[in-house]
């Protein structure tokens, strides 16, 4: 009980950092109070950051993470950077490809360095990653007697994210589905060990697929309708109009921004934009749903805000 409570104490500290650190990136990538004011203050009665804040989960300080990364990566501070974005990849190792590539996209096009200053940045990144990793490597060989660079789970992900039964469970939260998706998993789970575990996961993941492509495209599909879907469902639905004055909300100008305005902008938005890509990606490869991309939230926020804050000054100016 006394672990619950601190780390929702801790929880509330990084969650009002967190709002601080969405002001300082809207001004420094748009230059314009009124627009890191009000992406503050949306953050700050923002719901699902709100109850993410008050439960023991990783959503919250994945976030500040991520946040803090991208903080240091618009103020040129590449070192603080990495080790933010490694920490992160500790937290969540869903974005352990994409940190080396932000790192280069940063260097190369938001601040136009050249191709061999941009590499050399990624190298420093490298060998951080490697300092920062170096004792979970030791854990992780201790407990599986094999070096094993993240833990053993992708392939459990992108099996249940895959499976027939429990898309059909998210979607329709029949628990039918549940039992039928808990037998198959059951079989997978006598396997004792991890690591044989996680490649017979991938193995039967990607035997499905071969022989399932049509079914496969079926999943993909609900796969991003649920990641991008501006209400909850189950046992959640009864909060979807909370979603949607704030989510859709959100949504609704971040994609106004997109379509209208940031072509102005595209050298300092450019990474937030494959961060929202690769994420949106990866879960759809892996399992999805609302939570997975709460991390994308702040970035949305900041461009709804932008959209928001132009609109009304050139209606003031008419």
């Amino acid at each position: 009980m006394e672990f619950t409570k601190n780390s929702i104490y801790f929880n509330i500290i990084i969650s009002v950092l967190s709002i601080f650190l969405v002001y300082k990136i809207a001004l420094l990538i748009f230059n314009k109070e009124s627009t890191a004011l009000l992406s503050a203050f949306i953050v700050a009665i923002y719901p699902y950051f709100i109850f993410y804040s008050l439960v023991v989960m990783t959503e919250t300080l994945f976030i500040f993470l991520v946040l803090m990364s991208f903080y240091f990566l618009f103020k040129k501070s590449f070192i603080l950077a990495s080790i933010f974005l490694t920490l992160a990849i500790l937290t969540r190792p869903v974005i352990d490809i994409l940190a080396p590539v932000l790192i280069f996209i940063f260097a190369r096009f938001t601040f136009d360095a050249s191709l061999k200053a941009a590499l050399k940045k990624v190298l420093v990144y490298f060998v951080i990653y490697a300092l920062l990793m170096m004792p979970w490597w030791l854990n992780n060989y201790r407990k599986f007697h094999q070096f094993q660079r993240l833990n053993p789970t992708i392939g459990g992900l992108f099996f249940t994210g895959n499976n027939v039964d429990y898309m059909k469970y998210e979607i329709t939260r029949n628990p039918v589905y549940a039992d039928r998706f808990d037998k198959e998993l059951s079989e997978f789970k006598k396997i004792p060990d991890e690591v044989v575990r996680n490649k017979a996961y991938i193995r039967a993941t990607l035997d499905y697929i071969k022989r399932n492509p049509g079914e496969y495209l079926k999943i993909l599909f609900e796969k991003f309708i649920i990641f991008w879907k501006m209400y909850p469902t189950g046992e959640y639905r009864r909060y979807a109009w909370l979603s949607l004055v704030s989510y859709g909300f959100v949504l609704f100008f971040a994609v106004y921004y997109l379509i209208f305005l940031w072509g102005t902008q595209w050298r300092l938005v450019l990474p937030i934009l494959i961060f929202i890509a690769y994420f949106t990606f990866v879960h759809l490869v892996l399992i999805t749903s609302l939570r997975y991309r709460l991390p994308l939230d702040p970035f949305l926020i900041i461009l709804c805000s932008y959209a928001i804050t132009k609109a009304y000054s050139a209606k003031c100016k008419t």
